[in-house]
């Protein structure tokens, strides 16, 4: 793994991440949730921790600051420090999840349409 270059980035593990980066995290975890198949998994899960999701992430931070830091986990433990970041990924989930429904639901139309035409 390489390392990483304090130069690149001025963000501080105990800052909060810029808009930007937490828009594109937020976005990020969201379709790879959804690539996966989690979307129930993980709206269940992030609906229990959130009460709890800032002391979570601060401790996290304290205990394992470094460790997170390595392994590349830093930002999503960051943007968990705030609830509402909690609400915008379940929301974002929630639409991509909707979505994917429509799309299935079109295919399935298309298909539908496809076979009365045959016979």
């Amino acid at each position: 793994m390489a390392a990483r270059d304090p130069t690149k980035s001025s963000w501080n593990l105990w800052d909060d991440l810029p808009p930007e980066e937490e828009d594109e995290l937020i976005e990020k975890l969201a379709q790879n949730i959804i690539k996966r198949k989690m979307g129930l998994l993980a709206q269940l899960t992030l609906e229990t921790i959130s009460p709890i999701s800032k002391l979570g992430a601060d401790l996290g931070m304290t205990l394992l600051g470094p460790y997170l830091e390595f392994f590349g986990v830093e930002k999503v433990t960051a943007l968990f420090r705030k609830r509402e970041n909690l609400t915008r990924l379940l929301d974002r989930i929630d639409e991509l999840e909707m979505e994917k429904s429509r799309k299935r639901e079109e295919a399935k139309r298309k298909k539908r349409k496809e076979k009365s035409k045959e016979k």
